[in-house]
């Protein structure tokens, strides 16, 4: 590699889920394909995030599969020569263990979105329902370093799945904002899921680029009417939106990223 060419890094998006990222994943594929390696959910589940949350804190670190060793391998071979851009929500947990692996070449960007939006999104897909797949990635208060560990026990079993959908939104948003402490040399982006696609969100979108080290593209800054959600769903059931009063932690990180109403 040319040793006077700017460094190639590995970003990854630190997201709830349901945050536009399958948009974020194919405009930025689509649009930069010759200059990124873009990638959208590579393990799903297999990341297992409720086995990796905040395990840098753990006495003894879970070591990785084998699988994610030969992701982090070709990882560390693809931002030899380009960016590599990972976007969705399951590879929260291992992050922290991605950045002791491949130093100085990680950025991290925070994704998120006003927790009500997000939690009765989340609930339509029954997140905490899904056999296997909620039990390798729906974290719960009996999770190692959970900050409402408090809901444990009968009060969850007594929560609606758009509660837990809040529990879920606050603990991953919480361990966001804990993660650029902990990680300060990191360079980090703070990016709102409502000021990308509000009637300003071209100037998000070109902050957006800049600290991805791409250059500004019409097509990419003009593509935020295109909806891609290959996981649409709807529900019938009667979500209670103001429910989020009751649970003074997702109050206070709505709070410190920049949300008033509850609604």
């Amino acid at each position: 590699m040319n040793s006077d060419a700017p460094q190639k890094h590995a970003i990854f998006f630190v997201s709830t889920g349901r945050c536009a990222t399958q948009w974020f994943a194919d405009s930025l594929a689509t649009h930069y394909q010759d200059l990124a390696v873009v990638r959208h959910e590579p393990f799903q589940q297999q990341y297992e995030p409720r086995r990796y949350f905040r395990a840098y804190h753990k006495k003894q670190r879970p070591a990785l599969p084998g699988d994610i060793e030969k992701h982090l391998n070709s990882i560390r071979a693809t931002v030899e020569n380009s960016h590599y851009i990972e976007v969705g929500w399951p590879c929260y947990g291992v992050l922290p263990l991605f950045l002791s692996r491949l130093q100085g070449r990680v950025k991290l960007i925070h994704l998120y979105r006003h927790p009500v939006r997000v939690a009765a999104s989340l609930a339509t897909h029954r997140v905490y329902n899904r056999g296997e797949w909620s039990d390798s990635v729906a974290i719960d208060p009996s999770d190692f370093g959970v900050t409402q560990g408090q809901l444990k026990g009968a009060e969850w079993s007594s929560m609606s799945e758009f509660e837990k959908c809040l529990f879920w939104w606050t603990e991953i948003n919480s361990f966001a904002l804990q993660l650029k402490k902990d990680f300060p040399s990191v360079p980090w982006l703070s990016l709102k899921y409502e000021d990308v696609f509000d009637a300003n969100g071209k100037s998000t979108l070109s902050t957006l680029l800049s600290f991805l080290s791409l250059p500004e593209r019409e097509g990419f800054l003009s593509s935020t009417s295109e909806t891609k959600d290959r996981f649409s769903s709807k529900t019938h059931a009667t979500l209670d939106l103001r429910a989020i009063e009751k649970y003074p932690q997702a109050l206070d990180v709505m709070s410190s990223l920049g949300y008033k109403d509850h609604d």
